[in-house]
């Protein structure tokens, strides 16, 4: 019994154990991937850098402020330089520890900062600190060789602080708040060119939309362009026109490009009308109206 009792809990422990592994590895994917970036960009490990660093410190010197920049597509690593980019790590306190380089991508706002030489202390209270900005709630985990912690504000920026307690090094990341979505409205002037030619057939009624083109032949045929029409306002302004009579010979049709209705009244009044659609996301849909006035 106790055997069994031994291998169950040692089987708990290892699953347990995985599932750590996988949330962590989960969590610091994006991370990986920068570090790999600054390892690629600076040709060797995160600690052949702060070697190098180390070998080159006095001749650094006096550009410790700047660094030195290396550029590829995927972003900007600066080395050499031991400050802290408060500008654009989202108000994150400054690490008790040596910055040993930054992986700066412009494009997506992310900003990755590896650091050496924090004492354990240290790092166990810039954990307080991230807990206290909210930046815990995606990761929270403390081993005895590492902390790793990680959350999203309510804003959408995410941070990360990773430290192995062995290296006393390791990372900050930050990534700033998706950018707001503004939707750019257009000013439409809507100013009519020209009159509506009111009653110029009995029961047609003023299209709503903007008239660009108005034209008489004598008075009896009249052609009216317009611009800005509504779908819908069109359909209900036809059906305003059969309602009058314009019922007779009638011939309407719809397609993907627009709608078409001419028809005759009593009188043998002719009515034609022509709705073309306009292109999206700002459709500017056209329509032409031709009325002839018989006798």
């Amino acid at each position: 019994m106790k055997t069994g009792m031994t291998t169950g809990m040692k089987t708990m422990k290892r699953n347990g154990l995985v599932i750590l592994l996988a949330l962590m590895l989960a969590i610091a994917m994006p991370l990986m991937s920068s570090c790999k970036l600054l390892s690629g960009l600076t040709g060797g490990s995160s600690e052949d850098v702060q070697s190098q660093n180390g070998s080159q410190q006095t001749s650094q010197e006096n550009q410790n402020a700047s660094g030195d920049q290396q550029n590829n597509s995927q972003g900007t690593v600066v080395t050499g330089s031991d400050q802290w980019p408060a500008d654009v790590m989202g108000g994150l306190p400054v690490p008790a520890a040596k910055v040993t380089a930054i992986f700066k991508d412009e494009t997506k706002k992310e900003y990755v900062v590896t650091f050496a030489e924090m004492e354990l202390a240290s790092a166990e209270g810039y954990a307080v600190s991230f807990r206290n900005m909210g930046f815990a709630n995606d990761l929270d985990v403390i081993t005895a060789d590492s902390i790793m912690i990680s959350g999203t504000a309510s804003s959408g920026a995410k941070a990360m602080f990773a430290y192995s307690v062995s290296e006393k090094s390791g990372t900050v990341t930050y990534i700033h708040e998706p950018e707001a979505v503004v939707s750019i409205v257009e000013s439409i002037d809507m100013t009519d060119a020209d009159s509506w030619p009111a009653n110029f057939l009995a029961g047609v009624p003023e299209l709503q939309g903007k008239i660009t083109y108005v034209s008489y032949d004598g008075e009896t045929n009249v052609i009216v362009d317009l611009s800005y029409v509504e779908k819908a306002d069109f359909e209900a302004f036809i059906e305003t026109v059969k309602q009058a009579g314009f019922t007779i010979d009638a011939d309407e049709s719809k397609s993907t490009d627009g709608i078409n209705f001419s028809a005759y009244n009593e009188a043998d009044d002719w009515f034609y009308s022509d709705l073309s659609y306009g292109d999206e996301p700002n459709p500017n849909n056209t329509v032409r109206i031709e009325m002839y006035k018989a006798g």
